[in-house]
């Protein structure tokens, strides 16, 4: 018998209250992490729960399925018709200079996004309808890059690698082939509608290439994949990088107003400087006929000098207030790095085939490095002098005999994990120099000399 003081009981809510989803509710939707739910941490290496908090579970799970009908259907709005997630997700993310934006709206979308999110939005984006081809659908992706590579964003090493994951099958390559070709990239793209900012936005797009997630990550291929991006779209990249870079650099401000308003600051120019060397070094590291193929790309050493130079005596107008001993270490770095780029530069441009060429009817293949190969590794003769000098073989060719039970002249006998003699050894280790005519005690040129030295310096590095 039903008690007449007692309110009817309502069966949406305790659907709603079982599933976890209700107003009241402390439990998660289905697939949602319990710890990262309840705690805001999961301390799970390999968690294979989506990340969500209960004020981000409604978005998240109308996308990823938890808001789904019977039957798998998308839900319903009140007029019948089926909602469309992706549309909902259009708006989000930086909106990277879009002129009908507002500075408020940006600056508040500048902020980092929740990892589940994210990966909620990829899930739509990296699918075969997914395209970026519109600036508002762009914005959220470059959000999201902006998280992978920004060590402001709270996000784990394996949400950045869940969403390197993402944006390395076939189709997140589409998206970012789209971001990198894009049409029109401006530093005044505020101006323009539909133009993608270089400050907000393109140059973050390029930071995410040579970002430590990515460069650190286990999987050497995944690295090579999205660089192989670069390496198909230099041509537009390298151009868009000089004309922008130089626009600013004219115009002695990064800013996309000459107002100092609530307009979004962009990156400040020293990571810029940064982004765009260290991307040219990740890239020709692993391309190495991009100087053949790219012609162009040879010269964006001195580019970066020319900037640095402007940036470090004149007063750009940029994001970073930074104090003039902050300054002198920023401009320190980036001229080690800008030279390490011109040197990697110099030594790949030399590695053309070799050239025939005609000698007393005879004809000789000698290319441009090997004709430069003494100047290039000159030594210093004090410590050419020196080592010859000191040097003393392995094993058994010492003179006082071998040095502990480990030390032979072969590399075959040689253990590759120490002895216990060896570590506790007072005597120093064997190791080869490589400079030209350097003392060893096997033959010149011979495989048996390459093998022993690559051997000896790479062990010696693992020990």
């Amino acid at each position: 018998m039903s008690n007449p003081h007692r309110p009817p009981r309502n069966r949406n809510n305790a659907n709603n209250a079982n599933n976890g989803t209700g107003p009241g509710s402390n439990r998660p939707p289905r697939d949602v992490c319990h710890d990262f739910w309840r705690t805001g941490t999961c301390s799970r290496t390999t968690c294979r729960f989506r990340h969500e908090r209960p004020a981000t579970a409604t978005a998240a799970s109308a996308t990823a399925g938890g808001g789904r009908g019977r039957g798998g259907q998308s839900p319903m709005n009140g007029a019948g018709t089926r909602t469309n997630v992706r549309s909902s997700f259009a708006n989000q993310g930086i909106n990277t200079a879009i002129g009908t934006v507002s500075s408020g709206g940006m600056a508040q979308n500048l902020q980092p996004m929740d990892a589940g999110v994210a990966m909620t939005i990829l899930e739509n984006y990296c699918g075969p309808s997914g395209s970026v081809t519109e600036l508002p659908r762009a914005g959220p992706l470059i959000r999201i890059i902006n998280c992978i590579m920004s060590k402001g964003s709270n996000w784990r090493s394996e949400d950045r690698q869940d969403a390197l994951q993402k944006l390395a099958t076939n189709h997140g390559k589409l998206r970012l082939q789209e971001l990198l070709e894009w049409e029109n990239v401006s530093t005044k793209a505020e101006t323009v509608s539909q133009t993608m900012s270089f400050q907000l936005g393109y140059i973050v797009i390029l930071s995410l290439f040579c970002c430590e997630a990515l460069v650190d990550c286990p999987l050497r291929g995944r690295c090579n994949e999205l660089l192989s991006l670069v390496h198909q779209s230099y041509t537009t990249i390298g151009s868009r990088i000089v004309a922008s870079m130089d626009s600013m650099v004219n115009n002695l401000s990064t800013r996309e107003t000459d107002t100092r308003s609530t307009h979004p600051e962009g990156m400040p120019f020293h990571q810029m400087l940064q982004a765009v060397t260290s991307l040219h070094k990740e890239y020709i590291q692993r391309f190495k006929t991009a100087p053949e193929d790219y012609p162009q790309i040879k010269d964006m050493s001195d580019h970066l000098g020319r900037w640095l130079s402007v940036w470090s005596t004149n007063s750009i107008s940029d994001p970073a207030e930074l104090s003039a001993q902050d300054k002198g270490r920023l401009v320190s770095k980036l001229k080690r790095d800008i030279g390490h780029l011109s040197t990697i530069l110099g030594r790949e441009s030399t590695c053309v085939a070799p050239q025939p060429t005609l000698n007393n009817g005879t004809i000789n293949y000698t290319s441009e490095r090997s004709r430069d190969r003494s100047d290039e590794f000159e030594v210093n003769p004090t410590i050419k002098e020196l080592v010859i000098r000191t040097f003393m073989p392995p094993g058994h060719l010492r003179e006082g005999g071998p040095r502990h039970d480990n030390d032979h002249a072969s590399v075959v006998d040689i253990t590759i994990s120490p002895t216990q003699q060896e570590l506790t050894s007072l005597l120093p280790q064997y190791i080869p120099a490589t400079f030209h005519d350097a003392p060893h005690h096997l033959p010149m040129h011979s495989m048996d000399r390459l093998l022993d030295i690559q051997f000896r310096l790479l062990r010696e590095e693992l020990v």
